[in-house]
């Protein structure tokens, strides 16, 4: 016999816990609202519910029948039936919070009514009252300009209607403007998103369309360029062209000239992008895009483009600064940010990830028995933690001369690799595998050093040298050669 299903596998119960509380007592009121709903039994539903929110499990469904139903003989269909219809006042409740929180679209959906209606007073006054609003929002992104694309179809349609031509001509070529930058913006967007994934992955390197003409069109026709489209072109140039520098510098400094003009999330967008250049140019041997790294990320941290929901996100961020900073020595610096941001870091993160940051001052200072003892006092949060933390004390106990833990550390980071190595891209994998085996290298030579001759020394330390060169990907290679050359002295 086939077991009823329990009151939290209902569809409606599952989708009730992305709820809040507060968005729970919003919906109630939704519910009681003659407005959206004249259902009793749902209100009662609803408002029992409520008292539960977000644990049902002590609910039955057999429960909820009798508190909708009385004594009447439970019947799974009925019960299905009255969910569904909940579901589906929850669906709208959730799609009209949606379009409250969008400013564009209540103001939209009115000016639709008004023209519908030939309210043409009104519809001019909502019009000119919603356009002056417009006028002073800053920060643009494409929505923007669909959103201006909306309005001006809007308005056309609207003088067709009142056989007023007068304006049609003007609404036409504004119409014609705003088609061409969401398009130009929309090509350029999408190009720069492909190309950053296409240097991360092995996808098939095709033509996207348009894009030599649009180019083209750019410089021939630089009056064109809006403030999204001039950043979202540099940058599709920079990745295009990596090794030409100015375009890197034409577009942080239009970056830092119009970043009011621009969303927190194309910001985001633009920054995340110039992180991954600096750091790429940095690890090529060129220093001075370190302090580029660090720059803009000081930027971002003004700006607060590194928050999401009140949180630097991802907290990776949070972790990369500092060690940039320490890279360039800055190590007042850096302790002095470690104090001022840790609270932004989402609690799930701050233990571990203050401890770590403050493990990896320890070790640039030299002081890796503090380093040591730092690392040992948090619980790791996920796996890139896992890693982070295994690689810092290795080198830890590495420079410390402490060559006796190092083997069960490289077993037990050998150990979780292949534990992971589904989870993790095969880069990823490689490039620790390979630190794993100049390290294990490198502690082999520390522990036969007594007993090998100076020529047979300069042998083992020439073949440290000859896979240090050939692995790729390999982390920490900076740090591995500095071990790998301090072998002879």
């Amino acid at each position: 016999m086939k077991r009823p299903k329990t009151i939290e596998n209902r569809k409606f119960i599952q989708l009730l816990t992305f709820l809040s509380q507060e968005e729970f007592k919003a919906f109630d009121r939704y519910v009681q609202s003659p407005y959206f709903n004249s259902n009793k039994k749902l209100k009662q539903l609803v408002s029992y519910l409520r008292k539960y929110h977000p644990n049902y499990q002590s609910i039955t469904p057999q429960k909820v029948f009798k508190l909708l139903f009385g004594n009447k003989t439970f019947s799974e269909q009925i019960l299905n039936d009255t969910l569904n219809k909940a579901k589906y006042l929850l669906e709208g409740f959730m799609a009209q919070q949606w379009f409250e929180q969008n400013a564009f679209m209540p103001n939209f959906a009115l000016l639709n009514r008004l023209r519908d209606v030939n309210a043409t007073w009104f519809f001019n006054k909502t019009l000119h009252k919603f356009q002056q609003q417009r006028q002073q929002q800053m920060a643009i992104d494409t929505s923007y300009y669909q959103e201006n694309l909306q309005l001006l179809e809007l308005e056309l349609s609207h003088r067709i209607r009142q056989n007023n031509r007068t304006a049609n001509s003007q609404l036409q070529r504004a119409i014609d403007r705003e088609i061409t930058s969401i398009f130009i913006i929309s090509k350029l967007q999408y190009y720069c998103v492909l190309q950053n994934r296409r240097s991360s992955t092995t996808q098939e390197n095709w033509e996207i369309s348009m894009m030599p003409e649009i180019f083209a069109y750019l410089q021939a026709n630089p009056q064109d360029e809006l403030p999204p489209i001039l950043v979202w072109r540099l940058l599709a140039l920079l990745l295009k062209e990596p090794s030409e520098e100015t375009h890197y510098f034409k577009l942080k400094k239009n970056l830092e000239q119009h970043h009011q003009y621009l969303s927190k999330a194309v910001l985001r967008q633009m920054y995340t992008a110039v992180i991954t250049y600096c750091t790429k140019q940095a690890q090529m041997g060129k220093e001075n895009y370190w302090e580029e790294l660090l720059s803009c990320y000081e930027l971002m941290l003004q700006e607060n483009i590194l928050l999401v929901e009140g949180y630097i996100q991802p907290p990776v961020h949070f972790q990369n600064i500092v060690s940039v900073a320490l890279l360039l020595k800055k190590y007042t610096w850096t302790e002095s940010f470690i104090q001022q941001y840790k609270h932004l870091l989402p609690p799930s993160h701050q233990i571990s990830m203050i401890s770590f940051c403050s493990a990896n001052c320890h070790f640039f200072q030299q002081q890796y028995s503090d380093c040591i003892a730092q690392l040992q006092t948090f619980a790791l949060v996920d796996d890139l933690n896992y890693v982070s933390h295994k690689i810092l004390l290795i080198k830890a106990y590495y420079e410390s001369q402490q060559y006796f833990v190092l083997s069960n550390l490289f077993a037990a980071f050998n150990t979780f690799l292949f534990n992971h190595k589904t989870q993790l891209p095969k880069k990823f994998f490689l490039t620790y595998k390979n630190f794993i085996k100049i390290g294990k290298q490198l502690l082999k030579f520390q522990e036969e050093k007594i007993t090998l001759s100076k020529k047979e020394q300069k042998h083992l330390q020439s073949i440290i040298l000859s896979d240090l060169k050939q692995l790729s990907p390999l982390t920490q290679k900076k740090w591995l050669l500095q071990q790998t050359t301090n072998l002879s002295s």
